[in-house]
């Protein structure tokens, strides 16, 4: 942690950049001190889940956890195109990613079918966190490399609860 304007979502984000497996940042990186060592052969050869909490909030729980639905499913469809025409996962892993992707293409359906309690789904008897699970086992299925998770803004849906009064 660091106090605020501190650069630490410009650090995440330049992280993701170098390391994320997705995107071409040579340019960006070229004549830097770190192509210069020996972790330029790090340059874009991981899997990274980036997901930033910071417009995680509202005046109740329902919007807070409609904000954490569009935060995850902003992940799963960055994604989709590439797991779905994919042998590399398995088909246990890709029906759990679809089935996912999917709850959370229905907005109303998905906070409906929630025990808001709980967090799990009522009908599917499915956590939230499961759902990162499943994005980060596709990743790791299909590139059999471990993904890093970067959370940034991870305190914002705290200081959010506690200002809106559902804590």
């Amino acid at each position: 942690t660091r106090p605020r304007r501190f650069g630490k979502t410009l650090n995440l984000t330049m992280v993701r950049e170098f390391l994320d497996i997705t995107k071409n940042s040579k340019d960006i990186f070229e004549g830097t001190k770190i192509m210069q060592t020996e972790y330029a052969e790090k340059l874009n050869s991981t899997p990274v889940i980036f997901m930033s909490f910071k417009d995680c909030g509202g005046c109740t729980k329902e919007e807070l956890i409609e904000q954490f639905r569009t935060v995850i499913k902003e992940e799963y469809d960055r994604f989709y195109d590439t797991f779905e025409s994919s042998s590399n996962i398995s088909q246990k892993t890709l029906k759990e990613y679809i089935k996912f992707s999917n709850i959370l293409d229905e907005s109303e359906n998905y906070y409906d079918n929630l025990d808001k309690k709980n967090l799990c789904f009522k009908n599917l008897e499915l956590k939230l966190p499961n759902m990162l699970y499943i994005l980060t086992q596709a990743l790791y299925e299909y590139y059999k490399i471990k993904p890093i998770f970067i959370l940034d803004e991870y305190d914002n849906p705290f200081i959010e609860a506690k200002n809106g009064g559902y804590y």
